[in-house]
């Protein structure tokens, strides 16, 4: 398939972002886990962490 093949169509996704990656840095970092309620929009370049190749 190469990229011509996509003109006109699309592709949706979903998913839900967890506390995870919250807790994984923190731990990187020897930090107190950080586990942010439900819903709350990650603060500052967090949500760099929902996206690891």
């Amino acid at each position: 398939m190469n990229l011509k093949d996509w003109i006109g169509r699309s592709e949706a996704a979903s998913d839900i972002a967890t506390a995870t990656p919250y807790a994984a840095l923190s731990a990187t970092l020897a930090r107190p886990a950080e586990r942010p309620p439900v819903g709350t929009p990650p603060p500052g370049l967090r949500h760099w962490l929902y996206f690891m190749p």
